[in-house]
């Protein structure tokens, strides 16, 4: 329920809390590994809304983030961490587009999108 709550308070908040973004991130990154796997889609889902509202360019650590979102892509993954890291994905390409591997993310995306 914290990393939720988080999340909810970095997009309500927006550039508000601009000097505590890179502690929110650390947090967010440390919950998507987190056993309990509605912790990690929390996780997932407050770490887009960060990286794609704040005025840091957090653009460096995308690989990174896209390597702890590859396994929500697995077929076994729950639906709402596939459709978090989903959305995660697509907020980053807003955010730098010219930064995200679109080649490795767009069919991954696409195949968990749900119509």
């Amino acid at each position: 329920m914290g990393v939720a709550s988080l999340g909810e308070i970095t997009r309500a908040l927006e550039g508000g809390i601009e000097k505590r973004i890179p502690e929110l991130y650390l947090i967010f990154m440390n919950a998507v590994d987190d056993s309990s796997l509605e912790v990690s889609a929390n996780a997932i889902y407050a770490l887009g809304l960060l990286l794609v509202s704040t005025t840091q360019d957090f653009s460096s650590q995308y690989n990174s983030v896209l390597t702890k979102l590859q396994r929500f892509f697995a077929d076994d993954a729950p639906r709402n961490a596939k459709d978090n890291a989903v959305g995660c994905v697509s907020r980053m390409i807003v955010r730098h587009p010219n930064t995200v591997p679109l080649d490795l993310v767009i069919s991954p995306s696409d195949d968990n999108l749900t119509y």
